[in-house]
């Protein structure tokens, strides 16, 4: 269900239903495609509100605003936050779309402003519209409907159909609305994470395929659920998720040496999954108490943030007089791979990290690595 509401296409089909509705609106205010009954005044009083035009448009409005995509790389409270956001947003476009049927049914049930010929003679009145309860709708009617109007010719049907579809994709919007709603509200339960995964990605060394952990969520997750929460009680991850296949892939089509290779590394996508998991939870808490200088390994941030920070202090230092400025740069090679695991343990440790997280030992160096090349492996 979320995929399907928040698919990129949704937008697209959002402004589309909306041309559709002002367009029917527009042409409600001409009658028999002529404009002289809106210069005289004798139209519909429901199709000169043009509920279809303002109140779909907003709808439209709303919906940009309520189905990003790009919510999956937040973190766990932001994405929650966001998911509060669309539901605010999903039920005031909810809300419109209910106005514009509302006033698009009145219009159809009571039936058009036409000439017709009543006991006063010629007369411009909606003879169509019920006096009482008991009579019957005009729409169950039809031999009525040629009959009942002197002028705008074929008026009748000319409502009905125009009425009935503002008032069809308002029932659209709706259905899109509340789709969003139970996504949304989905999504405020069980958190990002879920069928995330990328298709296309090769498998790891488990032969556990993203597809099948997308397809198979629903009865996968509590087993999953169940692994990951042994391995943080016991502090241990199965060897299986830590192996590592290396994979040369030619760069050039004909090849001549190993360097015409580059290599890749597939882990297994069950520990990806883990280790994303993991990760929300220590950005929730290390996220507040990390260097506001610190632009490495942190999201929306980079090198250019870190060199015009940098350029904007020194000269800002420069103004004042007499001032100079000096500039050590150090590259660590390697930096990620020379991490030493005891210091940054401590350092959890002083980051309030719970300790079932700090002592998980998938980030030791007992990982089991294999070179696989046409379908064989070795270790």
């Amino acid at each position: 269900m979320c995929s399907v509401c928040s698919s990129k296409y949704l937008r697209v089909v959002m402004i589309l239903l909306a041309v559709v509705s002002t367009l029917a609106n527009l042409l409600l205010l001409f009658p028999g495609l002529t404009h002289k009954y809106l210069f005289e005044n004798h139209i519909t009083p429901e199709a000169i509100w043009c509920t279809g035009i303002w109140a779909s448009g907003f709808v439209v409005f709303v919906a940009i605003r309520c189905f990003p995509s790009n919510d999956t790389k937040k973190g766990c409270c932001q994405f929650r936050a966001n998911m509060l956001c669309r539901i605010v947003y999903a039920c005031v476009a909810l809300v419109f779309a209910g106005i514009c049927f509302r006033f698009n049914s009145t219009g159809l049930t009571k039936g058009p402003l036409c000439l017709h010929n009543g006991t006063e003679g010629l007369q411009w009145d909606r003879p169509l519209r019920r006096i009482n309860l008991n009579e019957n709708s005009y729409l169950y009617e039809p031999e009525r409907w040629a009959s009942a109007c002197e002028e705008p010719r074929n008026v009748v049907v000319w409502n009905i159909v125009l009425f009935s579809t503002i008032m069809a994709v308002n029932g659209l919007q709706a259905i899109f609305c509340v789709g969003q709603i139970l996504s949304a509200v989905h999504g405020m339960i069980f958190g990002p994470g879920k069928n995330k995964h990328n298709t296309r990605k090769a498998t790891g060394p488990d032969s556990v395929s993203p597809s099948l952990l997308k397809h198979c969520a629903n009865q996968l997750s509590p087993v999953f659920t169940d692994i990951f929460n042994t391995s943080l009680e016991t502090c241990h991850v199965p060897a299986c998720f830590k192996t590592s296949a290396i994979v040369p892939v030619p760069k050039k089509t004909k090849i001549t040496g190993l360097n015409d290779y580059r290599t890749v590394a597939l882990t297994s996508v069950v520990m990806k999954s883990f280790e994303r998991l993991v990760l929300s939870y220590l950005k929730d808490i290390t996220d507040p108490l990390l260097d506001p200088l610190q632009f490495a390994y942190r999201a929306n941030r980079s090198v250019d943030d870190a060199v015009n920070m940098a350029l904007h202090f020194i000269l800002q230092h420069l103004d004042s007089p007499g001032s100079y400025a000096r500039i050590l740069f150090v590259d660590f090679s390697s930096a990620f791979n020379t991490i030493i695991p005891a210091l940054l343990r401590d350092k959890l440790f002083q980051l309030n990290v719970p300790d079932s997280i700090v002592q998980l030992d998938h980030g030791l160096p007992d990982r089991q690595t294999a070179v696989r090349e046409a379908g064989n492996a070795c270790l």
